[in-house]
């Protein structure tokens, strides 16, 4: 009968002991925080939009504020030049939306997103573009 010379029996060692070691049976833990989807963009005009999420699921967090934020750049939050609408605390999932009046370049795009604001946390929304009407 013919060994295995040993490092290939070391190695085969170290791989089976890291087999056992790394199977993980615990569920993942539920989502801590809160999640959102952009629904979209209506009544686009020159001087205002109408914008609209959803909250998918709600975080362990209270929602301190919630809004939308947005502007011409991507991504646009730490850039001069962008809007944000503060719609102040909420609680529980479901869709929110607010017409805002702004002064919109016209055939510029522009790219907005909600955002949930908890003490430790700021979630965004998927960003979605539109272009203002003349």
């Amino acid at each position: 009968m013919k060994f295995w010379p040993k490092p290939f029996a070391i190695l085969f060692l170290i791989f089976s002991v890291l087999l056992v070691a790394c199977s993980d049976e615990s569920p993942s833990p539920a989502r801590e925080y809160h999640q959102l989807e952009t629904q979209g963009v209506q009544a686009v005009s020159a001087a205002s939009a109408t914008f609209i999420a959803n909250i998918l699921t709600s975080g362990k967090e209270p929602i301190l504020q919630h809004g939308f934020t947005w502007g011409r750049t991507r991504p646009f939050a730490d850039k001069p030049g962008f809007g944000t609408k503060y719609l102040g605390s909420r609680t529980g999932t479901g869709t929110f939306a607010t017409t805002v009046e702004y002064a919109f370049t016209k055939k510029s795009v522009y790219y907005v997103r909600p955002f949930v604001k908890t003490a430790n946390t700021i979630v965004y929304g998927n960003m979605v573009a539109f272009t203002p009407n003349p």
